[in-house]
């Protein structure tokens, strides 16, 4: 598999950079001016072959408050609309939702959600509404614990430490076959 090979199944063309051995930049997806743009765009029609990929872009929204491409939101609308959505395992979904909900703008989760009619899907009890959105980004603003945003402690729980602030949005490298590093957000 080649590197351009290996960079076109990525999900987003911000995850479908690579760095070459001399440092330069490998971008064929123009992954570069989305993150400059503040766009979040599928690679490929391979994006369609994972329903979890519309919670990350959901959650991605939320950490960056970026927009979603045109064309990203309409293949996950068709995603949607052809039932894919229902394929999520409960606990993946609840661990994209958790994940998102503690990221600085989790408005964003429920708005990409609702766009592209997966909130409606996932959980049709929720109606987000200004209350909710108001409660969730005063947790974000007053600095409470990620876990305290997503769940109570039941008797006996330990705490764990969250990850810390300055970590999040970090890109982690991973190798490819074709020995170039390549990162990914995580």
């Amino acid at each position: 598999m080649t590197l351009e090979e290996d960079l076109r199944r990525r999900d987003l063309t911000l995850n479908a950079m690579a760095r070459a051995e001399d440092g330069a930049l490998i971008d064929p997806f123009g992954g570069e001016r989305d993150l400059r743009d503040g766009v979040l765009r599928h690679v490929s029609e391979a994006f369609a072959e994972d329903p979890v990929r519309i919670l990350r872009v959901a959650r991605f929204a939320a950490r960056f408050d970026f927009r979603v491409a045109q064309e990203t939101a309409a293949l996950m609308r068709r995603m949607v609309d052809a039932g894919e959505i229902e394929d999520l395992v409960p606990d993946r979904l609840w661990q994209e939702l958790a994940k998102g909900l503690v990221e600085p703008h989790p408005r964003r989760l429920f708005e990409v959600l609702a766009d592209c009619g997966a909130l409606a899907r996932l959980l049709p009890e929720l109606i987000p509404d200004e209350a909710l959105h108001a409660a969730l980004a005063r947790a974000a603003r007053e600095g409470a614990p990620p876990r305290a945003r997503t769940r109570a402690r039941g008797p006996g729980r330990r705490r764990r430490a969250s990850r810390a602030p300055e970590s999040r949005g970090r890109r982690r490298p991973c190798s490819t076959r074709s020995g170039v590093t390549a990162t990914t957000w995580t």
